[in-house]
């Protein structure tokens, strides 16, 4: 009996359960793409579909080897259906998502994209696994590809032109070189971009992910008329060994006539290279892996300076594009004796925007050490030709120099003694001549001789020369106004904060520290960087904050991005500098 009513009981509830199915939204997930075969180079959709949830997270789709899958959208939909059943009225909706995918093959096959797990309501479900075939378009008869290169022995980092050319006689349309095969050790960008001449037009595509620029012209070949594409990219191998470039592949729909359309493909035949290391015997000193043909030129300003003063140092070095391997100027260390007479700024090069193809300029801050220097001496670029199989060095001309001597006198030439520093160099003590100014010697020292004001006070001398002192402070004061009228260097420190402070409003924080910088110092102007600011007597923080406007104004002149410092915080900075220049005159 009890066995009889547990049957009842489950039949019961499979019926329930069956309703409640069949009136609510069970979900439900399949996949499947938009064609199950599929030619190299195109691309088709893949597509997993979920029926009866109002909302799922995106489904972890597995790429097999040889496809890329990657994810484009998610698209909503949602439908209703009314049914009547027993004299009631019943409507039914049901929400619909599709997560679509983007294929594309990276060689022909037969694969298969395994079942994708999506999680719905926190349950996972998963979809059927979907087959796909992928195969290579046929080969046009009436396209010709043909990929060209200067030599096949090139050398780790040398950039080498790879010439391609296309001959194509019906109309074609969605050209891709994508399939393209290159080795992974290889560097590629496109070439220098062909101008349009005479009977050639432009034409942009891309090739590999990149942008390329090529030309389109006319031609006709044994009686047979062409339309050919030319374009180069610029090859650069990182390591040795023989490697295949190619096959080059351009896969395109062809229109062979007003109605028919075909998707085809034209195939470059590969072509070997070795790829060596540049020989080690004749390897100049200084060389940093630099290949092809270069060219160095120097200049400097200003070329009149004292010992100390900032010169400012550019060199352009001339090449073929791109140019790899030149990111930085010339090593200034390999030059003989230059860091013997040299002071050169510690931040090194810094890159200037360059005035053609072909060219970068780099520029530098140099001081000379001592007046000895007549010259910053020629400046060498080591480059190996691979043309000509051997090393060469460009030269910069030297550039003369006229350097004056200074005299600084510093801490190191004070007389001091105790823990702060080690005692300078003190003459020998001589004994002075007789006179009415001769130190005392000897008992004579022993003698008590005391200054008695009463007695002083009768005596005409010491009435003359108190009553004599408040005109002499008097004519002293007018002399020094006098003197300080006279002394330009002493007025140009005088007005420094006033005149900063007029270039502030003219023309920026930048020129205005500058030119504080130059009237406390002595400078010009225009030659301040900010390791001038050490010249000032400041204190550390105030010194950093100084430097600090100087360099942001120094970057924003040179190329490398402005960041000014606020008109109201560089006049405080000032402010501050010049109370303290005032407090230690």
């Amino acid at each position: 009996m009890h066995a009889m009513q547990l049957r009842v009981c489950l039949v019961v509830l499979a019926a329930f359960a069956a309703g409640v199915r069949g009136q609510g939204d069970a979900a439900g997930v399949s996949a499947s793409v938009t064609r199950d075969e599929m030619y190299l180079g195109e691309e088709i959709v893949y597509q997993v579909t979920v029926d009866g949830a109002a909302s799922a997270e995106r489904p972890e789709v597995t790429a097999p080897d040889g496809l890329d899958i990657r994810f484009m959208t998610v698209q909503r939909s949602e439908s209703s259906s009314t049914s009547f059943a027993g004299g009631r009225r019943t409507v039914r909706s049901t929400v619909t998502m599709h997560f679509q995918y983007r294929i594309r093959a990276e060689r022909p096959g037969t694969f298969v994209i395994p079942p994708a797990t999506i999680e719905i309501d926190g349950l996972p479900h998963v979809t059927q696994s979907v087959p796909l075939r992928v195969v290579t378009p046929p080969e046009s008869a009436t396209a010709r590809l043909v990929v060209e290169l200067e030599r096949d022995r090139i050398y780790v980092g040398e950039t080498v032109p790879l010439r391609v050319v296309w001959r194509i006689q019906n109309q074609i349309e969605r050209l891709s070189f994508d399939e393209s095969r290159l080795p992974a050790s290889f560097d590629v960008v496109p070439g220098r971009q062909a101008d349009a001449a005479a009977g050639r037009q432009q034409i942009e595509f891309t090739f590999r992910d990149e942008r390329v620029v090529g030309t389109v012209a006319r031609r006709i070949i044994g009686g047979e008329e062409f339309v050919e594409l030319t374009f180069e990219l610029l090859l650069t191998p990182r390591e040795p060994g023989a490697f295949e470039l190619g096959p080059i592949r351009v896969i395109f729909n062809e229109r062979t006539s007003s109605f028919r359309v075909r998707r085809t493909m034209s195939e470059a035949e590969p072509i070997g290279v070795d790829v060596a290391e540049p020989p080690a015997d004749g390897r100049p000193a200084g060389y940093a892996g630099l290949i092809g043909q270069y060219g160095l030129s120097a200049q400097a300003t200003p070329t009149d300076v004292n010992v100390g003063d900032p010169i400012e140092l550019e060199v352009t070095v001339f090449g073929d594009e791109p140019m790899r391997g030149v990111q930085d100027g010339p090593d200034l260390d390999s030059v003989p004796g230059f860091g013997d007479r040299f002071r050169v700024d510690p931040d090194g090069w810094s890159r200037q925007p360059a005035t053609g193809t072909g060219t970068r300029v780099f520029r530098t801050t140099v001081r000379a050490k001592s007046a000895d220097v007549d010259a910053i001496p020629a400046i060498a670029l080591p480059h190996f030709r691979p043309d000509a199989g051997a090393y060469e060095v460009a030269q910069s001309e030297p550039i003369p120099l006229s350097v004056r001597a200074t005299r600084e006198v510093t801490a190191a030439d004070a007389i001091r003694s105790g823990p702060i520093g080690a005692p300078g160099e003190r003459s020998a003590l001589v004994p002075a001549g007789s006179g009415i100014w001769a130190p005392q010697r000897g008992a004579a020292l022993l003698r008590a001789d005391g200054f008695d004001p009463f007695r002083a006070a009768r005596e005409p001398a010491w009435i003359a020369a108190l009553a004599g002192m408040p005109s002499a402070y008097a004519v002293a004061a007018l002399l020094a106004w006098r003197r300080r009228g006279r002394d330009p260097d002493a007025e140009r420190v005088r007005r420094a904060y006033a005149r900063a402070c007029r270039e502030l409003s003219r023309a920026g924080p930048g020129a205005a520290a500058r030119r504080y910088v130059a009237d406390v110092a002595g400078l010009v102007p225009e030659a301040v960087t900010s390791a001038d600011v050490a010249r000032l007597r400041v204190d550390g923080a105030l010194a950093e904050r100084l430097a600090a406007v100087i360099g942001a104004d120094e970057r924003g002149r040179f190329g490398a991005g402005r960041s000014e410092t606020a008109a109201s915080e560089v006049r405080r900075v000032l402010e501050l500098a010049e109370r303290q220049r005032r407090a230690t005159a």
